[in-house]
């Protein structure tokens, strides 16, 4: 059976940790090796010193790397910090199609509707996520193609970064000569990780408290409906050892 190698990196305010996997043609994921490195020129989740968060996205990989036995080409790049958006937007188009069937194409076509967003120069667009379909009034559909029908819409979820963090974190990994597979939301990835698909059907609410952030993701009937993050996390908690409450 054929695997294929994966790997990711997430830079956090507090520790790097990069993780090496490889993955089948069924889905099976195993993780051959990890990496840990306390950070360094990372503040809230964003780059403030390249050369020492470079240093530290280094220390991470080598040791993941001795651990598995082979180098690290390329990996996906979790990334957090102040000024991450979000929001939901929709896409309508018709379906031109003589046998009125929705094409890859279609749906395809309806996303890029639905990400033309005005987004600032300062900002980049990281996902867009589709949420739902509604297919001629029929709503709720998860995956339209292959149904009947004459207009298509999409409602999706929008992240976009501050471009100067993106820059800021690829250049550091990029640096390194480690290609960059995707960069994932922080939330997201936490998100794929612990909930269940009951919960996020249901509606949960996620935070991941780091230590200079909280990255917060927000699910409602089975997909993602918000996220965020916050310039808080542990480093911010109060000690309440030394508290001397009233006696009265």
């Amino acid at each position: 059976m054929k695997r294929t190698k994966i790997a990711a990196i997430d830079v956090g305010s507090t520790k790097v940790c990069t993780i090496m996997a490889d993955v089948s043609d069924a889905g099976e994921l195993r993780i051959l090796g990890f990496g840990t490195a306390a950070s360094q020129g990372i503040e809230k989740g964003s780059v403030v010193n390249s050369r020492e968060a470079a240093g530290s996205i280094l220390q991470s990989v080598k040791k993941a790397e001795r651990m598995t036995g082979y180098r690290l080409k390329s990996a996906y790049v979790g990334i957090s910090g102040e000024g991450i958006s979000s929001l939901n937007n929709r896409g309508f188009i018709s379906i031109p199609h003589n046998d009125e069937l929705v094409h890859t194409a279609d749906r395809r076509r309806a996303l890029e509707v639905a990400r033309s967003v005005e987004v600032t120069d300062d900002q980049r667009l990281l996902h867009v996520i589709p949420r739902s379909y509604t297919l001629d009034g029929q709503r709720n559909i998860k995956n339209p193609v292959g149904m009947h029908g004459f207009r298509l819409n999409v409602e999706t979820h929008i992240v976009a970064a501050p471009a100067i963090s993106v820059q800021n974190l690829t250049k550091c990994v990029t640096g390194l000569g480690i290609g960059i597979d995707g960069l994932v939301l922080k939330s997201l990835a936490s998100a794929e990780a612990v909930l269940t698909e009951d919960e996020k059907q249901n509606g949960v609410v996620l935070a991941d408290i780091g230590g200079g952030t909280t990255n917060i993701a927000a699910f409602k009937d089975g997909s993602i409906y918000h996220t965020s993050t916050l310039p808080v996390g542990g480093h911010n908690a109060v000690s309440y050892t030394h508290l001397t409450l009233p006696t009265n």
